[in-house]
């Protein structure tokens, strides 16, 4: 195994050269040792050491945190902290991020080993699934221009042909082009709807953002599915999570609209509201419609699955929903009942506590 190089991050010196003494035993190499985290960012861009141990709190204005969120963020550096007797808030920030690790002090060189070891390897796969993702962009790309132009010119030719002809055509024959017309569009929605789930899988910094801002959005955006339907939409303060405010307000839009088509059609309900779980939020969205048969509840987060509904569609959405859940570090799952509704879960990175 190569030897790999590790840059210490620690303000109190004897602190510090325990670490590199650790270190130097077990056969790493440290680039260097410093105090700040404005220092560390500087040393990582210069050294590129293969792995970071940084404690939390440091002398000067950035604690190790704010250090640790740029360096691994910006500059694709796995980061490991080093904490002592940092307060349930500090860790909590800490966690926020997704750092590759934690490592006690005064340092045990097992778990030490351990720590920088899963690291690199954890940072190696996360490479070369970032890689994948650029390459199914790349190819969603490449797909929907290819496919996009023959669907835009048989879309032409169905304009033309019912502009010219429509009044000569037979009444089975005026069905069969709305049916072509109706086959573009899905094919249409099927191309976009590969270009949202390639795009949907890519790992942004965010910063927290608070979901009932982005329900305001959504609400707004759906005023007339709310008029047409005659929805009742019911809702709870809900917290700050961390993910990007456009992949937020797409997630809980199609969530919201899901629920509002398959809500009790005389009287449909829908709610939203969150729980917690550990470090992170779950925005829970309700409807009172008819429910999911149980042999189609895990497929019908699969791309292009439509489930049990007829209406228009590419059964994109909550695949889409699934693909950001889980790049943001969360995850998506229903629970359900038929004839009791359904109750579609998406679980992110907790920011600040909800409001009220």
């Amino acid at each position: 195994m190569a030897r790999a190089d590790v840059l210490v991050v620690e303000d109190q010196p004897l602190a510090a050269k325990d670490v590199e003494a650790t270190l130097s035993v077990m056969d790493y190499d440290v680039v260097e040792i410093v105090r700040k985290g404005e220092d560390a960012i500087e040393t990582a861009v210069e050294a590129e050491p293969d792995v970071v141990l940084m404690d939390i709190l440091l002398a000067g204005e950035m604690d190790g945190i704010e250090a640790a969120q740029q360096i691994q963020d910006e500059h694709e550096i796995p980061v490991v902290f080093l904490t002592a007797h940092a307060e349930p808030e500090t860790v909590g920030r800490a966690k926020q991020f997704g750092p590759y690790g934690y490592i006690s002090k005064p340092v045990d060189p097992v778990e030490l080993r351990t720590a920088i070891e899963v690291a690199i390897h954890k940072s190696e796969l996360d490479e070369k699934l970032k890689r994948s993702r650029i390459e199914l962009t790349a190819f969603a790309h490449t797909v929907a221009h290819h496919l996009g132009e023959p669907l835009a010119a048989i879309d032409d030719r169905l304009d033309r042909l019912e502009a010219s002809a429509s009044d000569q055509l037979e009444e089975r024959e005026r069905d069969d082009l709305v049916t072509a017309r109706r086959e573009v569009d899905r094919a249409k929605a099927m191309v976009d709807g590969l270009l949202a789930y390639a795009e949907a899988g890519e790992a942004e910094p965010s910063q927290p953002h608070d979901v009932d801002e982005a329900l305001d959005q959504v609400l707004a955006k759906l005023e007339p599915l709310i008029a047409e339907t005659g929805a009742r939409v019911e809702r709870e303060p809900l917290p700050e999570v961390y993910a990007p405010e456009d992949k937020l307000v797409w997630l809980l839009g199609n969530l919201v609209e899901n629920a509002i088509e398959h809500a009790h059609v005389d009287e449909p309900v829908v709610r939203v509201r969150s729980e917690e779980e550990d470090d992170h939020a779950v925005v829970a969205v309700e409807d009172n419609g008819m429910g999911i048969e149980p042999g189609i509840r895990d497929s019908i987060f699969d791309l292009f699955d439509r489930g049990q509904t007829q209406r228009p569609g590419a059964g994109v959405g909550l695949a889409v929903c699934k693909r950001i859940a889980e790049a943001n570090r969360g995850g998506i799952w229903v629970e359900s009942e038929p004839g009791e509704g359904s109750t579609f879960y998406a679980r992110l990175p907790k920011g600040e506590e909800p409001a009220g």
